[in-house]
C-alpha cells in the first residue's frame, strides 16, 4: 500500500559531490508569537531558498531528484521489513550558544524536550486521543528514539550538552555551526540560539531550520532552533508544546511539509508525496480541524492538521503516519543518509547505552550579568557549571572581599578601582576542573582620574581600546574607522547597511569622566556627526545616554533621527559615507544635570533601520561646545604630530591678525604651560614638551571671542 510515495523525477545520476558539499537546504518556519507556528498561508521559505540553491548550483536538483528516486525505490522494495518492531536510537547533542541570558536554558528544559521528542516519535504522547477517527488507523509509532550522547567525539564523558558563549546567538544563523560541531555521522547536532537573524530583519519570528539527508555535509548538518521553543518548561513558549523540534527532526530525517507539492489528484506528485498524508494547499494556521483545502486529492480527505510536519499549532499536532514511517525507515537504513547514526558502532562511540558520572565543567557569571561596578559596590556571583553535579567548589576573587569562597552564589565587594580576574574550581568524584576569566570585573573609581575638559577624536587606537568599551551585538558594532574623519584620520562608525537587521542596537561606552572639574553649572557635550538617510520612510536612530552609577542605570541625554537633526546631508543616499568636512554636523547636548558628577559615563546607542552608517568624531565635554559660533574651527587651529614626543607644533590659519593666548593643562586641570602670542594670523608655533611626562593634556587657544580646545597625547617610547 506504500508503493509510489515519492515521484521519480530523474534517473539515478551521479551528482557532483564537491558542489553538493557547498549547499544546505534550510527548513524555516516563520511564525507569529500569538498563533503557534504560522500566521501566514504563504508556504515556508524552504521553497524560495531551495530555488535559490538550485539556481546557484544545478547539481542540487540532481541530488534532490536522486534522493526522491532512491527513497521511492527503497520504500517499494523493503516495505515489509519495517514491521519487525526494531527500534533505532539516534544520539543527540545540544549546543547551547548564549550570552548568559535566558537562551542559556537549563538541563531540565532540555530533558523535557527529549521527553516530548521520544513520546512523539514513539506515539506515546498523551494527546494521541485527539487524533481524529479518520486518521487514527494510519497514525503510528515510528520506532525511532533519541538519547543524549554520553561520550563526546574524543571519548570524554558528556551529558550531551555543550555551552558556548558567543554573540552569534543573537542572529548568527548558520555561522553558529562553526563555533562547535560533532561528527554528523554519529550525532544529531542541535544548536540552540536566542534568535535567528531573519527575525531581526522583520520577517517574523523564525523557530528553526534543519538539513535534509540528501543536502548535508560535515559543516552544515543539523538543526538550529530558538531557545524559547525548547520543551514545555522553563523559558519555553506556551504555544510550543515542544513540537518545534519534533517538526525539525522530521525534516532532518527526510520528511517534507504536507503542502510541499500543493494539491492534485496523484499522491505521487502532490503534498509531501506520501499517499496517506493528505495534501494541504498551504501551511495550516492554528488548529482548523474542519479544513479541506485540497478537494481534488484521491481520496478526498480533510487536512491532517494533526501531522507534525504541518504548521498547525503545537498543541494541535500529535501524529506521524505509516507512510512517513516508511520514509524514515528507508532513510535510517541507508548509510549514505542517516544509517550511520543508528549503527551499533555509533551507539558504542557515543555511549548512549551507558550512564556515567562526569566531571563538572565550570562556568559562572554575576547574577545581574554586570561586570562593571563602582568602587564599594557588591556583586553576587552565580555558579553555572554543567556536565554533571558539583560536590565541591572554590571561588577566588582577585581584589575582592572575600577573596575566597565556597558558597554557590557568593556576594563580593570591590573597594578599589581596577580590573580583576575571577577563578572557579569545581569537582566531584569523577574529576576536578577550573576556569579563570581574566579582566572579568572592572571596578570604576568614585572620582575619575579623567577630568574635564575632555576630548576624544579616536586618533589613537591604544587609547580608544583602553578607555572606551564597545559592546558587539551579533556581528554588528561600533568600529574605529581609520579612513574617514572630520579632523585627523579617524572617527567612530556605527556600521549599518542593508544587511544589518532592523532594530539592531549596538553600543559604545565612554570612560568615566569627572565633569565637576570644570567647576561650572552647565557643561556641554558636543561632537561632530555625519549621516544621510538611505530610505525616505526609515531613519537610523542615535541615542546618547548618561550614567552616574557605573552603568547600572541610564538616562537619555539626547535622541537624534533624520527629522530631529541627525541628518548632515539631505536627500536619500544609499550606501552613503562622508567625504568632506561639509558632510559633518555639529551636535551639542547640555550636561547641566551632571555638572557635579565625578564619574559620568556616556553611552552612544545606534539603532539600525537597515540603512546607512552613523559617524561621530571629536567628542568634547567642556564649557563651550562645538556648535557655538565663536569656536575655533579645525582648519583654523590644528596641532601635530599626534601623538607627540619632544615637540608639539601649533598651526593657526586666522583670517585677521589676532592676539592668541595658549594654555596647556593636565588631567587634573593644573596649568603647565601659558603663553601669549601677539598679532598672529597664518603662523606655526612650536612648544617644547620633552620635559613633560607621558600622558594626556589639553591645549586651549583663546583668540578674542574665539576659543578652541585640542587633546594632546605625549608618549616617550
Amino acid at each position: 500500500m506504500f508503493a509510489g510515495f515519492f515521484k521519480t523525477k530523474a534517473p539515478l545520476l551521479k551528482p557532483n559531490l564537491k558542489k553538493m558539499k557547498k549547499v544546505m537546504l534550510f527548513l524555516v518556519i516563520a511564525v507569529n508569537e500569538f498563533a503557534g507556528f504560522s500566521q501566514s498561508i504563504i508556504p515556508c521559505t524552504t521553497d524560495e531558498y531551495e530555488r535559490l540553491l538550485i539556481q546557484n548550483n544545478p547539481d542540487m536538483q540532481i541530488a534532490k531528484d536522486r534522493y526522491l528516486d532512491e527513497i521511492s525505490r527503497l520504500v517499494t522494495e523493503t516495505d515489509k521489513s519495517y514491521k519487525t518492531g526494531a527500534v533505532r536510537i539516534i544520539p543527540v547533542v545540544f549546543h547551547i550558544i548564549h550570552q548568559y541570558g535566558e537562551e542559556n536554558i537549563s538541563k531540565a528544559q532540555i530533558l523535557d524536550q527529549m521527553r516530548v521528542l521520544n513520546e512523539d516519535f514513539r506515539r506515546m504522547n498523551a494527546d494521541t486521543v485527539n487524533t481524529r477517527a479518520e486518521f487514527k488507523a494510519r497514525s503510528v509509532d515510528t520506532e525511532i528514539e533519541f538519547k543524549l550522547a554520553r561520550k563526546d567525539p574524543q571519548g570524554g564523558c558528556t551529558d550531551g550538552i555543550t555551552r558556548t558563549y558567543s554573540t552569534l546567538t543573537d542572529g548568527g544563523d548558520n555561522e553558529v555551526k562553526n563555533l562547535i560541531r560533532w561528527d554528523y555521522r554519529k550525532y544529531m547536532n542541535i544548536w540552540i540560539v536566542k534568535k535567528i537573524g531573519r527575525e531581526a530583519a522583520g520577517s517574523g519570528i523564525i523557530l528553526g531550520y534543519a538539513t535534509f539527508p540528501y543536502s548535508t555535509n560535515s559543516s552544515n548538518d543539523g538543526i538550529v532552533m530558538i531557545s524559547s521553543r525548547v520543551g514545555t518548561i522553563g523559558t519555553s513558549s506556551k504555544f510550543n508544546a515542544g513540537r518545534t523540534l519534533t517538526h525539525e527532526v522530521g525534516h532532518w530525517i527526510g520528511l517534507y511539509h504536507p503542502f510541499e507539492g500543493g494539491c492534485g489528484g496523484s499522491c505521487n506528485s502532490t503534498g509531501d508525496r506520501i499517499c496517506d498524508t493528505p495534501p494541504v494547499i498551504a501551511s495550516s494556521n492554528g488548529c482548523p480541524k474542519n479544513n479541506n483545502s485540497c478537494n481534488n486529492d484521491n481520496p478526498d480527505e480533510l487536512d491532517m492538521v494533526e501531522n507534525y510536519l504541518d504548521y498547525s499549532n503545537g498543541n494541535c499536532q500529535n501524529a506521524f503516519t505509516a507512510g512517513q514511517k516508511a520514509v524514515i525507515n528507508a532513510v535510517v537504513s541507508n548509510s549514505s543518509y542517516r544509517g550511520q547514526n543508528v549503527s551499533v558502532t555509533t551507539a558504542n562511540a557515543t555511549g548512549i547505552n551507558t550512564n556515567p558520572t562526569c566531571g563538572p565543567k565550570p562556568d559562572f557569571h554575576t547574577i545581574s550579568r554586570r561586570t562593571i561596578v563602582c568602587e564599594g559596590s557588591p556583586l553576587q556571583f552565580e555558579d553555572l557549571s554543567y556536565n554533571d553535579s558539583v560536590a565541591d567548589r572554590t571561588w577566588t576573587f582577585e581584589g575582592g572581599s572575600p577573596s575566597i569562597s565556597t558558597f554557590i552564589n557568593p556576594t563580593v565587594t570591590y573597594t578599589k578601582a581596577g580590573i580583576y580576574k575571577v577563578t572557579l574550581q569545581v569537582s566531584n568524584s569523577s574529576g576536578s576542573n577550573s576556569v579563570t576569566k581574566t579582566a572579568f570585573i572592572t571596578v570604576l573609581p568614585a572620582t575619575s582620574d579623567i577630568k574635564t575638559p575632555y576630548q576624544e577624536s579616536f586618533e589613537i587606537d591604544s587609547i580608544f581600546k583602553k578607555e572606551w568599551n564597545v559592546i558587539e551585538e551579533g556581528s554588528f558594532s561600533w568600529k574605529r574607522n581609520t579612513t574617514i574623519s572630520y579632523s585627523g584620520k579617524s572617527c567612530l562608525q556605527a556600521v549599518i547597511s542593508s544587511a544589518t537587521p532592523v532594530n539592531y542596537r549596538f553600543n559604545v561606552y565612554s570612560p568615566v569622566i569627572d565633569v565637576s572639574a570644570l567647576g561650572i553649572s552647565n557643561p556641554t557635550l558636543s561632537f561632530r556627526g555625519a549621516y544621510s538617510i538611505a530610505d525616505a520612510s526609515k531613519s537610523e536612530l542615535l541615542v546618547i545616554h548618561a550614567s552616574t552609577d557605573c552603568g547600572e542605570t541610564w538616562k537619555s541625554v539626547k535622541s537624534l533621527r533624520s527629522n530631529t537633526g541627525l541628518t548632515s546631508v539631505e536627500g536619500v543616499n544609499l550606501n552613503w559615507k562622508p567625504t568632506s568636512q561639509s558632510h559633518w554636523k555639529a551636535q551639542t547636548a547640555s550636561l547641566a544635570a551632571y555638572s557635579t558628577t565625578k564619574n559620568l559615563m556616556l553611552r552612544f546607542e545606534a539603532i539600525s533601520q537597515s540603512g546607512n552608517s552613523i559617524y561621530i568624531d571629536d567628542i568634547n565635554i567642556d564649557r563651550f561646545g562645538l556648535g557655538i559660533p565663536n569656536a575655533l574651527g579645525e582648519s583654523e587651529f590644528t596641532i601635530y604630530p599626534i601623538p607627540a614626543k619632544e615637540q608639539l607644533t601649533v598651526n593657526f590659519d586666522l583670517a585677521l591678525p589676532t592676539d592668541v593666548t595658549l594654555t596647556m593643562t593636565d588631567l587634573t586641570g593644573k596649568t603647565i604651560y601659558l603663553n601669549e602670542l601677539t598679532s598672529i594670523s597664518k603662523t606655526k608655533y612650536d612648544i617644547d614638551i620633552f620635559s613633560l611626562p607621558a600622558g594626556v593634556y589639553f591645549l586651549k587657544a583663546v583668540a578674542g571671542t574665539y576659543i578652541g580646545i585640542r587633546k594632546v597625547l605625549i608618549i616617550k617610547n
